[in-house]
């Protein structure tokens, strides 16, 4: 079981949130605030004109 300090250090979306899936009572804001970042440079990497008002749905 990784610890919040260990996830603050993630490289993924993915793995945080799996994390905060399993640890829902250890959630707070600073972990939210991880994850969205994250995902957006994730978003940002694989999407060329990423404009994050637009709403992309891959299938």
């Amino acid at each position: 079981m990784k610890t919040k300090e260990e996830i603050l250090m993630a490289k993924t979306a993915k793995e945080v949130l799996a994390w905060i899936q399993a640890h829902p009572d250890q959630f707070d804001d600073k972990v939210g605030e991880y994850f969205n970042m994250l995902a957006r440079k994730e978003m940002e990497s694989r999407v060329p004109d990423y404009n994050p008002d637009i709403h992309y749905d891959f299938l």
